[in-house]
């Protein structure tokens, strides 16, 4: 379907095949539902199914065409239109409209207000300024700044002087002083004057308060509260965790603050030994009462804390130090014998080495 055509460069519309507006034009845009025509004192938007002009200017407005939106202006007043031909989009009645970042700046009585291109009335126009960024609206009402979403959620109330943006907060000034620092989805972490200090990470931000540490989410949760000694992500596996202490005692939580192991260990070594000479991330090492064992991180005990080092560790048979011995501890049976090798056989049966004989090893 030809919808407009060109002659000495001045354009046409036409639907199926008939001429509806002569060549009067210089401009055009076509969109997926309409056509919109215009020159320098003329603007008219026709239905490409049916021709039908759906809106057209009077000789008393005047207008701008953007790239989804056309402000009208007409006895001094502002309105805008949609390029689909939507004339109640925004009422002419506004002494200003910007186009800024797909939203619309009204300015009524001296006060401004905010518009979507899709015609939701965001913001009332009662802010002295406001200032569209790239994921704030940024206002200022009495002087005081505050912030809203790019949908129009209250985030910060208009209280502060300026804001500064950057990990880990949102950060609210009084004066030249920080105030108070949010979270990016605008919940309130705390006054800055309440804490020492705190710092982005990759997992969230530290906060210190005198000598005690916490953690929170970047979207501003409490995953540890600020009460422990030091805490540290151990992130050197493929699952990370969090490492705390506290009055001399060491645990883990998850990322989300899920206890794993308790505050009761003098020391956590993430990862085990294996036969093999590896690493394994399955398990943690714990010590304690100078005694070493293991747990696995759904904080179930595998090995008891009594052994003097855990040398190899295996799911069936460990090599272990227990009481100055060498030997191996079965863990199904959770019998401890003193023994100077171990092997399996291609068959797959446990042999033990002990005053220099092979054994075969019983499991139960």
């Amino acid at each position: 379907m030809e919808t407009n055509s060109i002659v000495m460069s001045k354009k046409a519309f036409f639907h199926n095949g008939n001429r509806v507006r002569d060549y009067i034009y210089d401009h055009s845009k076509v969109t997926d539902t309409t056509t919109i025509m215009w020159n320098d004192d003329t603007l008219e938007i026709f239905n490409n199914n049916d021709g039908y002009c759906l809106y057209g200017t009077d000789n008393d407005t005047t207008f701008h065409v953007y790239d989804n939106i056309i402000i009208v202006k007409k006895n001094s007043l502002q309105g805008a239109v949609t390029l689909e031909g939507r004339y109640d989009l925004i009422p002419i009645k506004y002494s200003k409209i910007e186009y800024i970042s797909n939203h619309l700046i009204t300015s009524l009585n001296g006060k401004k207000g905010l518009y979507g291109v899709d015609g939701l009335h965001i913001l009332d126009e009662i802010y002295d300024e406001i200032n569209i960024m790239q994921h704030y609206i940024e206002v200022v009402l009495d002087g005081k700044h505050g912030l809203f979403s790019l949908n129009g959620t209250r985030l910060i109330e208009p209280l502060y002087d300026k804001f500064s943006f950057g990990l880990p907060a949102i950060a609210g000034y009084i004066g030249n002083t920080r105030h108070s620092a949010y979270s990016f989805t605008g919940k309130k972490f705390f006054d800055y004057a309440e804490i020492d200090q705190f710092y982005g990470i990759k997992y969230g931000f530290i906060v210190t308060r005198g000598k005690k540490w916490g953690l929170f989410a970047h979207n501003g949760d409490c995953i540890l509260p600020i009460e422990y000694d030091n805490i540290y992500i151990e992130d050197s596996f493929k699952t990370k965790y969090i490492v705390i202490q506290k009055d001399g005692k060491t645990g883990i939580s998850s990322l989300e603050g899920k206890t794993i192991l308790p505050l009761e260990f003098a020391k956590i070594r993430l990862g085990v030994r294996t036969k093999d000479g590896f690493i394994s991330s399955k398990y943690i090492s714990v010590f304690n009462e100078d005694k070493w064992g293991v747990y696995s991180y759904d904080s179930s005990l595998v090995l008891p804390v009594i052994f003097d080092d855990v040398l190899e560790f295996d799911e069936v048979v460990s090599k272990v130090v227990l009481d100055g011995k060498i030997g191996y501890y079965i863990l199904k049976s959770k019998k401890f014998i003193e023994a100077s090798d171990f092997n399996i056989t291609k068959t797959g049966i446990y042999e033990i080495k002990v005053n220099e004989k092979w054994e075969i090893l019983k499991l139960n």
